[in-house]
């Protein structure tokens, strides 16, 4: 199943949260948060936090650069940072 909603943060601005995601039963299998702005009447990407390719990535959006500067945002593989089995072995490794 997927899904998607937006959020405007500041109506002087332009300024919008945007955020899809595909989910496998109560699992998040995939997401993106993107950080929107309207500039000159386009609306652009300034900034976009995903996992894509199976870990987390944040891609940082210059108007002079013809494309995104990817860093990694952490070296857990995404199925292991999300959901809740995650949550349910992370618990029972602090015991």
């Amino acid at each position: 199943m997927s899904g998607a909603y937006e959020l405007p943060l500041d109506y002087l601005l332009w300024a919008i949260l945007r955020v899809e995601f595909t989910t496998q039963g109560k699992e998040v299998t995939d997401y993106a948060v993107m950080l929107l702005y309207e500039i000159e009447g386009r609306t652009e990407t300034i900034r976009l936090y995903d996992g894509a390719h199976g870990h987390n990535e944040m891609h940082r959006y210059t108007r002079s650069a013809a494309s995104s500067r990817e860093r990694p945002c952490s070296a857990v593989p995404l199925e292991t940072e999300c959901g809740p089995r995650s949550q349910r072995s992370r618990a029972a490794t602090a015991r």
